[in-house]
């Protein structure tokens, strides 16, 4: 019914049933995660009222357990909220959100996991997770409309969490995996690379680094 994206970030819902959807547009994610991930409870959030009149109305057919809430971040979250995602922004942007709750509100505290998908800036979102005490549990990778895109889902620890340059770079789920979509998309990013023919420094250390991870 929905796209791959959608379908693969509800399922990694499970087997928690209350969540809070960041930017929850359409409201698409929600209606999914009710339908096939066994959600009872969740609250759509949204700090454009397009969007979130939007997802309105394409959930009043159902009788689902939502509650909307025009706000930015996850200021406006329930204290029994299990899950929550942020998806289809860039990783700086999330980054952000969760540094301001964990400055201010607080309320990510007594969640138990976060679900990221962000657009661009994957490396530097993995990077605040790390210094942030946020382990990486999972991660997937969907080819979709020609786009390559990464799910991160994490959950806070007491411990130190360290990983690596690559594993920054590339996950560390996923570098683990090396599943087929995996190696789609490295060949893909090398591909690219040199048809530049660059003789930039960085441009042949990324070469170097793609080619290294698939040899």
């Amino acid at each position: 019914m929905f796209s791959k994206r959608i379908c693969e970030i509800a399922k990694l819902i499970k087997p928690y049933k209350i969540i809070a959807d960041v930017g929850c547009d359409h409201g698409y994610l929600i209606i999914e995660s009710f339908l096939n991930s066994d959600v009872s409870k969740a609250i759509a959030i949204d700090n454009k009222i397009g969007p979130l009149n939007s997802a309105k109305k394409n959930l009043e057919k159902y009788n689902f357990n939502v509650r909307f809430s025009l706000s930015s971040g996850v200021s406006d979250i329930d204290d029994d909220t299990e899950v929550v995602v942020i998806s289809g922004m860039g990783g700086l942007l999330i980054s952000k959100i969760i540094s301001d709750d964990l400055t201010n509100n607080k309320k990510l505290y007594n969640v138990k996991r976060l679900i990221l998908q962000a657009n661009r800036n994957n490396f530097e979102l993995r990077k605040f997770l790390m210094e942030n005490n946020y382990q990486i549990i999972d991660e997937k990778i969907i080819y979709e409309d020609d786009k390559y895109y990464e799910i991160i889902v994490c959950e806070r620890v007491n411990e130190k969490i360290i990983y690596t340059f690559e594993e920054l770079y590339f996950g560390p789920i996923l570098l683990k995996r090396k599943d087929d979509i995996f190696i789609s998309r490295i060949n893909s990013e090398l591909l690219k690379l040199k048809k530049l023919n660059s003789d930039s420094l960085e441009v042949k250390e990324k070469i170097d680094r793609l080619e290294k991870i698939i040899c």
